[in-house]
């Protein structure tokens, strides 16, 4: 049975494919019955007819349903179909820890509020009598909320000891004999014990956990080399770099992971649960004061060649405020609106085409991504000062947009629409485009709409043949559609419809995607965008400005107000800016089309220069 995206499998809906793995692969479904989506882990039919494969698929969804903690993922139930199983499992939104790491090391702060979570969800697993055994970066999800989630209890061990976990361990045993052989772990994380060949107990989650803890601080792994063997003997006999943790480690954590990463696991860290405390405690050391988040010396010297470079010593106080708007997320109502430009290096220069927008911005406000000269895609985290990863990708590299949940970047290249992971990887084709395509709106259900010669092209999540949406009128003047983009809840697209006539200037117009009604919004601008605090945003005459827009009823209110008197506009009317949902606005200046100017709190100069009525937007 081949699962694809709109099949069913039982009572769900397949929606995409997230990852494959050892025990299966794992999709995003819609649980037809209950109204919600789930993730389904699917073991292969021929899987299901390996005993011991099938024994050990069993052992995962019992140890799951043993354990109930909000930092583990939850399993909803057991499916099978045309001899088929599969596990329902808790669909959890959000990057993986290891996709954050890709981007470089969490802020101190940050990676202590994480690795609080994680060890009490292991804590809570300990208890239970289950050891994870797997406990690695990839196995660790970051909910946008700020939850972390443990998963993939896949080759999970419970132990045979008094109290709660010893009748679990007999009535699991012969599944226990064949999960311990499926996998001993992953070898960077793997205790000196298991790379023995030791039986492992708790104590070697808490060496894993030590490794984590230790990577998302440093930035890299705690025990890495060329080769496995490499790998194993740094395990076996050296120690972690200690001097690449952040100055701003506070003593407490630097013996916590010493304890843990103890290579005699009688002289490691004997519960998990106090590690939790430990961390709990530096997050609220003393005083009650947050742990500072200095930056390791590595940093600071970056900040020092960026302050060098872009000649502006007043640069780096600037942006350590805008850095930490960024980070919390929603900027406080009293929240300073703060600018600041980006200048991008010389070798990773910004290239702005003729007909495109060549910067983008994720939904939450913490990644920024522009097209630079030898067809990269260059992506930049707002809590590092240099660009976090390259990808040479084409020549023609054009119009960058990430996805709605952040993880991975749309662009146009050799005339395809393509997708690639924030954290690595390949460019995968979605759709070949034979028409010339200068725009995309990527929407919650993870469809893409393309505005190309032929209209509006609507793209499934997973790929394929477009939809045509709608094609331009020409008994009403209209010669061609752009720019468009979605607004809440993905029923309705707003785009740009250019005149046949260009003394007539292009408008704003809506389009309902599903009845395919559409009509006009204002009588002129291009690039239009909704802002969450109930505007619309829109380009004309080399600036941004915005007017107050009624979701209800699909309509504009009031007068328009210019907002950014100087921004870049291509000949097509595609303007170079983009907006988060935190109300960061990022924007290439026309007047110096090599520079990209970040506005924090931006949303809150909107809000008081063009108020809203007292009714407010659901």
């Amino acid at each position: 049975m081949t699962l694809v995206p709109g099949t069913r499998f039982g009572g769900y809906e397949v929606l995409e494919s997230l990852g494959a793995g050892g025990m299966g692969e794992v999709f995003r479904a819609r649980d037809a019955r209950l109204g919600r989506e789930v993730a389904l882990k699917v073991l292969p039919a021929a899987a299901s007819a390996d005993p011991e494969r099938l024994l050990q698929f069993e052992h995962e969804a019992r140890v799951l349903a043993s354990l109930n903690h909000p930092n583990i993922g939850t399993l909803h139930g057991i499916e099978e179909e045309n001899g088929v199983q599969a596990l329902v499992l808790e669909l959890v939104e959000g990057d993986t820890l290891a996709e954050r790491l890709a981007l470089g090391p969490l802020p101190p702060r940050q990676a202590l509020q994480v690795a609080q979570q994680l060890a009490s969800a292991l804590e809570a697993a300990h208890e239970s009598g289950v050891v994870h055994l797997d406990v690695k970066p990839g196995n660790v999800k970051l909910r946008p909320d700020g939850t972390v989630k443990l998963l993939d209890f896949g080759v999970a061990r419970v132990l045979e000891r008094a109290g709660v976990g010893r009748e679990r361990a007999r009535r699991s045993a012969p599944t226990l004999a064949t999960a311990a052989t499926a996998s001993n772990g992953t070898p960077p994380y793997m205790s000196p014990e298991q790379v023995h060949g030791m039986p492992p107990d708790s104590r070697s989650d808490i060496w894993a956990f030590g490794c984590v803890l230790y990577e998302m601080l440093a930035g890299r792994p705690a025990f890495e080399g060329a080769a496995p063997a490499e790998t194993v003997a740094a395990i076996l006999e050296r120690e972690p770099d200690w001097s690449l943790l952040p100055s701003a480690t506070p003593p407490a954590v630097r013996r916590l992971l010493q304890r843990c990463l103890a290579k005699d696991r009688n002289e490691r860290l004997r519960h998990v649960g106090d590690a939790a405390i430990e961390l709990r405690e530096a997050l609220h050391a003393g005083s009650g004061r947050p742990v500072q988040t200095d930056e390791e010396p590595a940093a600071v010297r970056r900040r020092r060649r960026i302050a060098l470079r872009v000649v502006l010593a007043s640069l780096a106080a600037l942006l350590g405020l805008g850095l930490w708007l960024v980070r919390s997320g929603t900027p406080p109502a009293d929240a300073p609106v703060t600018r600041f430009e980006i200048v991008p290096p010389p070798d990773l220069p910004l290239v702005v085409r003729a007909h495109t927008s060549d910067v983008a911005l994720s939904r939450n406000g913490s990644h920024l991504a522009y097209t630079s000269a030898d067809g990269s895609l260059v992506i930049r985290s707002f809590d590092r000062l240099e660009p976090a990863r390259l990808r040479r990708l084409g020549s023609d590299v054009s119009h960058p947009l990430f996805a709605p949940n952040g993880r991975s970047l749309a662009f146009f290249s050799e005339a395809a629409l393509q997708t690639v992971s924030v954290a690595g990887g390949p460019a995968r084709t979605l759709a070949r485009l034979e028409d010339a395509a200068s725009a995309m709106a990527w929407g919650p259900d993870g469809t893409i709409v393309v505005a190309s010669s032929r209209g509006l092209l609507r793209i499934p999540s997973g790929g394929g043949e477009p939809d045509v949406l709608a094609v331009p009128d020409a008994a009403l003047g209209e010669a061609a559609f752009g720019t468009p983009s979605f607004l809440p809840g993905g029923r309705a697209v707003l785009f740009t419809v250019h005149p046949a006539a260009p003394e007539d200037g292009p408008r704003i117009a809506v389009l309902d995607v599903v009845t395919r009604f559409r009509r006009d919004v204002l009588g002129v601008g291009t690039r239009p965008v909704y802002a969450p605090t109930g505007h619309l945003v829109f380009a004309h005459d080399d600036a941004l400005h915005a007017v107050v827009f009624d979701l209800e009823t699909l309509t504009a209110e009031g007068e328009p107000v210019t907002m950014v008197p100087d921004v870049l506009v291509n000949a097509n009317g595609t303007a170079n800016f983009a907006l988060a949902d935190n109300g960061t606005l990022v924007y290439v200046p026309g007047t110096a089309p090599r520079r990209i100017v970040v506005v924090l709190n931006w949303f809150e100069e909107l809000r008081q220069r063009l108020p809203r009525k007292a009714r407010s937007v659901s």
